[in-house]
């Protein structure tokens, strides 16, 4: 076919068929308009949309077969917008979607979200450069190649459970495709769920070989590792995921619990950045964000690197939004390596309507306790003990301040109470410490 013939081709598509375009950008959205109709799109069935959202209703009512997306989007990304199409519209195989892209490392990212994405875009572009991504998608849609012919079949065996079919398919598509990471990750499938694990991971470091940042070869890996319970390959994986492809939720909770769970505390600030971009900040997303932080803060706390603490600690704070949970246990830890000042901070930060509180009662007796004598202690220290907010470090404060008092017999009483609460805990007078009061 040459390009006259293509052209012929793309002017037919573009007027028989809905376009959608999706840019924050209204003037944006105009030129790429202006310029689809220099191509031959019917402005009736070009449709606008400046966040996810909008462009999912219109997609869910109109279904068009051409899609331009900017990368940057209120409410998550382009690619983000892309996986959803293709999940939740499987059947529509010959649906285009192109990225449009600010700067290389974005289309690196395209190029690597194979199957997920047909082509990119890149800002400044010319009516030429953009008729020619459109048409090379669209002509390679409406004709596919060989190998792409392949990768459906070889997927319709997959999906059937005929895997050992499905294996030649693939194999017959490695051989014809001088960079086969999307064969290779199928491929990988195929033998993942024949237990092959071996060779499946195998297939998806050889994509990898073709395509660093693979998107379906990371996911596979990542999932291989998971069911291994290899969790520090299991991270690496998921880390490089993070690093490349626009932040997801779901991602991102799990790359946080992998990240605690090979103590990779150094790193912790990095997902914090990634959470501070999201448009959308999921309750369970805050969660797990502000509880890595907060491990991460005590690590330094016990590494005595208390700059860095602080700073991990004041992240905390700033996004928990008033969570007593972790105001109360932000300012426990600062209690226990003697920063009263920097604890009273966070008093501030509950909410008003968490003042009378279990947490706000532990909380304030701790960050305020170089202000009071050894009776206010012994009085308050009691309160919190006799009320459902017991505390076993408020607890041992106030056997401390007892034993000061010369009240031992009735400091013994408590504990002999405190053992049905703290089964676990050893309680010995004599041997007591004074609490810092730094």
């Amino acid at each position: 076919m040459n390009d006259l013939q293509r052209r012929k081709l793309l002017r037919e598509f573009l007027a028989n068929n809905d376009v959608l375009l999706v840019d924050t950008n209204g003037s944006s959205l105009k030129r790429l308009t202006k310029t689809l109709i220099d191509l031959g799109g019917i402005v009736t069935r070009i449709h606008q949309a400046n966040n996810i959202n909008d462009a999912k209703e219109i997609f869910k009512n109109k279904i068009p077969q051409l899609v331009l997306s900017d990368y940057s989007l209120r409410g998550g990304s382009g690619f983000d917008f892309f996986r959803f199409i293709r999940e939740e519209y499987p059947d529509e195989k010959k649906l285009t979607l192109i990225l449009v892209t600010a700067n290389t490392s974005q289309s690196a990212v395209a190029r690597a979200a194979e199957e997920d994405v047909d082509s990119f875009v890149i800002k400044p572009y010319t009516l030429e450069t953009l008729e020619s991504s459109i048409m090379f998608s669209v002509v390679n849609k409406l004709n596919p190649s060989r190998y792409s012919l392949l990768i459906e079949e070889g997927k319709e065996l997959l999906f059937n459970q005929d895997f050992d079919g499905s294996i030649k398919i693939f194999e017959e598509a490695i051989k014809i495709n001088p960079e086969p990471s999307l064969a290779l990750y199928y491929h990988g499938q195929a033998k993942y769920f024949l237990e092959e694990l071996d060779a499946a991971e195998t297939d998806y470091n050889k994509g990898l070989q073709f395509n660093k940042i693979h998107y379906k070869c990371q996911i596979g890996l990542y999932e291989l590792y998971k069911k291994l319970h290899k969790s520090k390959e299991a991270y690496q994986v998921v880390r490089t995921i993070a690093k490349y492809f626009p932040a997801n939720p779901d991602r991102l909770n799990e790359v946080i619990r992998l990240c605690v769970e090979v103590q990779d505390f150094e790193n912790m600030q990095d997902y914090y950045d990634i959470f501070t971009q999201l448009d959308e900040r999921p309750s369970d997303v805050l969660r797990y964000v502000c509880a890595g932080m907060y491990v991460s803060g005590k690590h330094f706390a016990q590494e005595q690197r208390i700059d860095r603490m602080k700073e991990i600690f004041n992240s905390v704070g700033v996004t928990c939004q008033g969570d007593a949970k972790f105001l109360r246990a932000i300012i426990q830890v600062l209690y226990e390596k003697g920063q009263l000042a920097e604890a009273k901070k966070y008093l501030s930060k509950f909410d008003k309507d968490e003042i009378n509180s279990h947490d706000y009662m532990v909380a304030s007796y701790l960050a305020e306790l170089d202000q009071l004598d050894q009776n206010q202690r012994i009085k308050y220290g009691l309160e919190i003990y006799n009320s459902d907010a017991k505390d076993l470090q408020c607890f041992n404060i106030l056997l401390n301040s007892m034993k000061n008092e010369n009240l031992i017999d009735r400091a013994k009483n408590l504990v002999e109470d405190a053992k049905k609460h703290w089964p676990n805990a050893k309680f010995n007078l004599e041997d007591v410490d004074d609490e810092s009061e730094t």
